[in-house]
């Protein structure tokens, strides 16, 4: 998934700095490790949550289509995506939107049974 990749990539760029102390026993300068954290923010604060609100739209949007999630499930996740989209500043709450939506969803398709008030769409209806 793109958002775990991003924030992998993100990661491995804050632990370079220590990486370079620790193995090639260099002092990495101060501007290019000031580069690297600020660069490490953004993905983590910008293009993560953007990525994450592609993947909560698309999947709200197959779940209607297909009926394979409730509606008020999809209306959350609507309304969650579009907060985590507004949302343009690294607000802790905001972080925890995406990983919290994913348990939600893994939950509700978990317990829930074929046909529990989920109707298929009007193509796949006999």
């Amino acid at each position: 998934m793109l958002p775990t990749g991003l924030v992998l990539v993100a990661a491995s760029m804050l632990v370079a700095p220590s990486l370079l102390i620790e193995v090639g026993g260099q002092i990495p300068d101060p501007g290019a490790t000031a580069l690297i954290r600020t660069v490490a923010a953004v993905l983590l604060s910008v293009f993560t949550t953007r990525v994450a609100t592609l993947v909560m739209f698309s999947t709200a949007s197959l779940g209607r289509q297909t009926g394979a999630l409730p509606t008020w499930l999809i209306v959350v996740t609507f309304v969650v995506g579009v907060i985590e989209f507004a949302s343009v500043t690294i607000a802790e709450p905001t972080l925890y939107l995406f990983p919290a939506w994913i348990a939600l969803v893994s939950v509700v398709l978990l317990v829930r049974r074929p046909g529990d008030g989920v109707d298929a769409p009007a193509a796949i209806r006999p």
